[in-house]
This record gives C-alpha cells, structure tokens and sequence, in this order.
C-alpha cells in the first residue's frame, strides 16, 4: 500500500515511515484509477441502471407516440344483418367500418411539449444517483484511510512497548529494575496486542465494505479533495430534479386541460345491402363524425390528480431545499471545527512530546520510574494519534462539503 502510507505520511509527519512495517492487505492501489473514473465505474454498475434503461426506453415509447395524429389505434369493424330468422324474404347488409380517434394539433402539441421534460428529467436523475453514489464512495474511501492510520499506530505503539519491554526485562535481570516493573512492561506488550487485533479487525471490515461498493480490489491513486468554491446550493442536483419534475407535472396538467376539449372521432364505412325479395345488391361509402358532449365534466378528477401531484412536487422541492441547506450548514460548522481542533491538538502533540523526552531522560538515569514512563508514552501516543485523526477528519469533512454542496469529484 504505498499510496496510502505516503497519503497517512503527509497528513502527519510525527512518525517516520520507517518505523511502520509494511502491511500486506487484499486491496492495492491503481495508479492509473482515478477517483472520478472509480466513480464512474460504480455509477454504470449499478443496478439502478436498470431503472434509467427502464426510463430510457418509456420517453422513446413517448417520442415515438408524440408523432401520430391519432391518440389511439384505429378500431376496424365487421358486421352483418340478415333477416333469415326474421321476415325471411331475402333482405341482408354487410358493413365494413373504420374508426379513428384523431389528435387535435394542440393535443399533439401538448404532448410533444412532455418529450423535452421527460429527458431533462432522466438526466437529473442521473446526476443524482452520481452524486448519491459519489457520497457512499467518499465515506467507504475515507473510512478506509482512518482504519488503516489505527492499524499502522496500534502496530508502532505494540513495537515500541516490546522495545520497553525488553529493555525492562534486560534492567530488571541486572538487578536495576523490579519485578513488578518487568511485570508491567509485559502486560503493557499484551494490552497494544489486544488493542492491534480490534483495530485490524475493523480494518478488514472497511476494505471489505469498500469492494462490496465498487466490485474491486484497487483503491484510487489520490482522493484528497479540495474545498469547493460553491457557497450555496443553488445549483444541487437534488435541487434540479425536483424542480425538472415540477416542470414535467405542470406541463402533465396542462395536457389534461387539453384533452377535457372536443376529442373528435370520425368513421369511414363500406356498406353493401340487399333488398327485400332478392334482387341485386347495392354499394355504399359513409362518413361518420363524432364529438363527447361536455367533456371537461368528466376530467375533473384527471385535473384534480395532476394538481395534486404539482402540489406534491411543491412539497418536496421545499422541504429538499431547507434539508440541504441544512446539511451544507453542518459540513461547513463541521468543517470550521476540524480546523479548530487540528491546532489544538498539535499543541497538545507537541506539550507531550517534550513530556515524554524529559520523562525518558529521567527513566534512564534512574530518577523516574516505569510507571511515569508509560503515562507519558501512552500521552504521547494518545496525542500522535488524536493528530493524525483530526488530519484525517479534517480532509473527510472537505469532502463531506463538496457532497453538501452537490459537487462531484
């Protein structure tokens, strides 16, 4: 992994990369994978795929549709009239007749005004499940690098325990040291042994979430982010995708309050009929023309179902607006904290590392004990690693922004 030691390494430069043993994990790094491209490989193997074909394939069937002149498909009837089981004198009609429910110009109008709606839709929603995904695969990233710095300082701290064990045991058997400092020592060593195996074992877990999320084995070659320069969220996906389907649901209405009108029907038939008491038969062509009385009456409850779900689209674009803007909110506040805590905690590093040279000083010449010794060790430690996470946290959290914002990698 070393990508992510150098990335562990220029986020805190407290411990020497010389001192953390390489450690063999099942994901490597792609040098030639970048972030963004992760992305995309995860967006296209996605199962909503399957739901964007799904909506892909609906505005064809739209588009194709929007180009008829009928609005249905044209009905074709047969009929006969024979009076063999009437009067019986020879009397018989044959009638061939064709219907067609015709498309007014401004019906065809209104739905051909849908087709541009309906793709800005599926490309919202595309960008939207980009942007979900992008923050799932920030998160798994992130919590991969913060496993990985627990394991890399549990594993120096349980070096440099059997290093102060073993220097211990060799002081304790010349007769410097007691055996309950030896004693000490050991149980310090199997303490760090129990803390390594937990944070390993949450290691494992994180990788194991990670390729679950991209089906592979590679990290990036570099995800560190910088901060977006985007201060609201105007311009969020989310955001764009409700107010494209309100768009869509205003233009729906619109075309029910187009079709309550004159929906015309007209038929063409062939009639062929034989008098009374034989004869011969005669031909005939008809045109027939037809119109629903009051047809507006019955499209109420279409009008009232398409108000509701612009008043539904309303709703959700409101509330989304005041969720993300609360969410932006947060990561920025968060944001500022990490900062904050990041000069703190150096300060604290930095108090505790001159502890623990003057303790060590003192140990050596037999003016401290083991005891003081291992408080400020364990000091040290606690800030080294306090350090490192804040870095870490710090560079989560201008992620965590860039997604509150709606920016994608």
């Amino acid at each position: 992994m070393p990508y992510l030691y150098f990335l562990l390494y220029c986020l805190s430069a407290t411990v020497s990369a010389d001192t953390l043993p390489e450690r063999q994990l099942d994901l490597s790094v792609d040098d030639k994978l970048s972030f963004s491209r992760l992305l995309e490989q995860v967006f296209q193997q996605h199962p909503e795929q399957l739901k964007l074909k799904a909506h892909e394939n609906e505005h064809q069937a739209l588009t194709e549709e929007s180009q008829h002149w009928l609005r249905a498909a044209p009905e074709l009837g047969l009929s006969l009239q024979d009076d063999t089981l009437g009067s019986d004198v020879g009397a018989q009609e044959w009638q061939l007749s064709v219907d067609l429910p015709l498309l007014l110009p401004k019906q065809r109008q209104a739905r051909q005004a849908l087709l541009p709606l309906w793709e800005q839709v599926h490309e919202r929603e595309k960008q939207v499940l980009k942007l979900t995904l992008a923050g799932r695969l920030r998160q798994a990233l992130w919590a991969v690098v913060k496993q990985e710095n627990q394991a890399q300082l549990a594993q120096q701290a349980l070096e440099e325990a059997k290093a102060l064990q073993n220097d211990v045991h060799k002081r304790y058997k010349a007769g410097e040291l007691a055996k309950t400092d030896d004693l000490s020592a050991a149980q310090e060593v199997l303490n760090k042994e129990a803390e390594y195996l937990d944070v390993d074992e949450a290691l494992q877990l994180a990788w194991q979430r990670y390729s679950a999320l991209t089906l592979t084995q590679n990290l990036p070659f570099d995800f560190r982010e910088s901060q977006s320069e985007q201060e609201h969220i105007v311009t969020h996906p989310q955001l764009a995708l409700l107010h494209a389907k309100l768009l869509l649901a205003q233009a729906q209405k619109q075309q029910v309050r187009t079709d309550s009108g004159y929906q015309p029907d007209v038929r063409f038939n062939l009639k062929r009929e034989r008098g009374a008491h034989g004869g011969g038969y005669d031909n005939s062509i008809g045109l027939g023309f037809s119109v629903p009385l009051n047809g507006k009456a019955y499209k109420k409850t279409e009008l009232a179902e398409a108000q509701s779900l612009i008043s539904a689209q309303q709703s959700a674009q409101q509330q989304s607006l005041w969720d993300l803007e609360l969410a932006l909110h947060t990561a920025a506040r968060r944001l500022e904290n990490q900062r904050l805590a990041l000069k703190q905690v150096e300060a604290r590093q930095k108090l505790a590392r001159e502890n623990l040279k003057l303790i060590r000083k003192a140990f050596d010449l037999g003016e401290s004990d083991l005891l003081s010794l291992l408080r400020a060790q364990n000091n040290f430690f606690v800030s080294t690693r306090a350090k490192r996470q804040r870095k870490i946290q710090l560079q989560q959290s201008i992620a965590d922004y860039n997604q509150a914002v709606g920016e994608l990698p």
